[in-house]
């Protein structure tokens, strides 16, 4: 199996399982942010469907990704939008595709290329799990977010 596909695999089985975590939540709990000062999981959905589509981007290695203050409060704003569960899910599959395709198309000679990100320089091989990585720790900030209001069944 290429590293790629294994990239992919994951990738897809974290988004289920992402959302599969959401939809088990009541939806007045969608927007709960914890103490008033958390996250709610709608906002971590929204970030999550929103990063897969700046991905394709830093495996194409288009130049660097650019993080202004001004990029990343339209970014916000874009993300803020989407304020229904099935909103953020329908952006999430559509990145993905996008995501997925430019993931399938990296060939194996540039894995070992490192790229310079604002954030710190990077492998490929190591990019093509950020998005994976980011779902992953969300999923388990909204299985948290539901033991908080008294559900401790794992989605």
């Amino acid at each position: 199996m290429r590293v790629q596909d294994l990239a992919i695999q994951m990738t897809q089985r974290i988004l289920e399982d992402l959302f599969a975590a959401a939809r088990a939540m009541p939806p007045e709990k969608l927007e709960w942010r914890p103490l008033e000062m958390g996250r709610s999981a709608l906002d971590q959905l929204q970030e999550c469907a929103q990063a897969l589509q700046f991905a394709p981007a830093m495996i194409r290695n288009e130049g660097s990704l650019v993080l202004t203050p001004e990029f990343l409060e339209q970014a916000r704003q874009e993300r803020r939008t989407w304020t229904a569960l099935e909103v953020c899910e329908q952006h999430a599959r559509a990145n993905a595709l996008v995501f997925y395709e430019a993931v399938r198309a990296l060939p194996d000679s540039a894995l070992p290329q490192l790229v310079e990100l604002p954030f710190g320089t990077f492998r490929m091989s190591e990019i093509l799990f950020g998005q994976y990585w980011n779902m992953l720790y969300h999923y388990g900030q909204i299985n948290y977010i539901q033991t908080l209001y008294g559900d401790y069944k794992m989605h």
